[in-house]
């Protein structure tokens, strides 16, 4: 299970979900980049990396520091 499904599950309703995606735009977009392809829209760490250009190294790499940083945004915020 990935970082944003567990954010979710707790944060089911249409408000706090955009509040996730709010955090989300704040963080420097090469983390975001990374998020938004594979929390929120699906693609796996490689598509991911093709897409970006990047090795799947470094989308791991992008992805674990976003969900980090996400967590301590939603933290902050609540």
């Amino acid at each position: 299970m990935n970082g944003i499904d567990q954010v979710t599950r707790i944060y089911s309703d249409k408000d706090a979900l955009e509040n996730i995606v709010m955090h989300a735009f704040e963080m420097p977009s090469v983390f975001r980049k990374a998020l938004l392809l594979c929390d929120l829209r699906g693609f796996s760490v490689d598509e991911a990396a093709a897409i970006l250009g990047i090795s799947s190294t470094a989308v791991t790499l992008r992805l674990e520091r976003a969900r980090r940083e996400l967590n301590v945004r939603l933290a902050v915020a609540s």
